[in-house]
């Protein structure tokens, strides 16, 4: 029914999800194996997989794990875990070429974040909605993941409590390019860096720097259009090419003031959460 091979081992997808299994037990067969769903089920084991050598994406979400068990999968990449119960990673190390985990929406506590230098290959990383509450133990092991690109964290006490959390990330983690749902720009990253630098001031002459970066790109093409009009004129067909000019020059000042409006704003949310957090903060007797 579901177009599978008669012999076992000629599948590499398996669709085992939404079954009602409370165990992982008679896949030995599919050796060739690299797509596992196992989502929704009763599952409380990773178990009985040594065999499938070739897995290299398990989806075991939304089960009953309390842990990651000692089943080796020396090729597995990705690991889906999320929505379950787990309050241990120890089992990470049964994953040496694992590059991304998705561990939201579980038990995990500060003391299982040191598992995590077991996967040092690891490019995205979820563990939103967890019970981690240390901001420097959770920084000091991400640090040890350099290829991290991909991050997770919101729902955690350790975010809610590091003031300045998303510039304080992007600075130590140069090749992150997604935080919390929100992708990292360039000139975001570039703000982040120069306020790691030197703190407010020189983030905002960094963002005065790329505010007159893209006004001397605007300039150019004004001027290139400009040497174009002035050719076309020249031939003697100017009709339509003054037409697409004219929109051409709207769209950009229509960009710039958009661009300029979206860097207002950004300023002033970022100083009023300055001035929100210092009055908040307590006050010496």
């Amino acid at each position: 029914q579901r177009g599978y091979f008669r012999t076992p081992e000629l599948n590499e997808q398996l669709y085992l999800h939404f079954a009602g299994y409370s165990k992982i037990e008679n896949l030995s067969n599919f050796t060739h194996c690299r797509i596992l769903w196992l989502e929704h089920n009763s599952i409380e084991e990773i178990e009985n997989l040594e065999a499938l050598l070739a897995l290299r994406v398990l989806h075991l979400e939304h089960n009953a794990l309390r842990g990651l068990g000692n089943c080796i999968l020396p090729l597995l990449e990705t690991l889906n875990v999320s929505h379950n119960f787990l309050s241990d990673l120890s089992g990470l190390r049964n994953f040496p070429n694992l590059q991304r985990l998705h561990a939201a929406h579980n038990d995990l506590d500060d003391t299982q974040l040191v598992h995590l230098s077991m996967v040092p290959n690891l490019t995205a990383l979820d563990l939103s909605h967890n019970k981690l509450g240390d901001p420097e133990r959770l920084l000091e092991v991400l640090l040890k993941l350099p290829k991290l690109a991909s991050l997770q964290l919101s729902g955690n006490d350790a975010v809610r409590s590091v003031k300045s959390y998303r510039k304080k990330l992007i600075c130590a983690l140069p090749k992150l390019c997604h935080l919390d749902d929100m992708p990292v720009f360039e000139n975001e990253r570039r703000a982040a860096e120069a306020w790691g630098r030197g703190g407010r001031e020189a983030e905002k002459a960094e963002y005065a720097k790329i505010r007159a970066e893209e006004a001397a790109r605007r300039d150019e093409q004004r001027a290139f259009f400009n040497r174009f009009v002035a050719d076309a004129k020249a031939r003697g067909s100017t009709a339509g090419v003054e037409t697409a000019y004219a929109r051409t020059m709207r769209l950009a000042a229509e960009a710039e003031e958009a661009a300029e409006k979206a860097q207002r704003e950004q300023e002033e949310a970022e100083h009023a959460a300055h001035v929100a957090a210092a009055s908040a903060a307590p006050h010496p007797a």
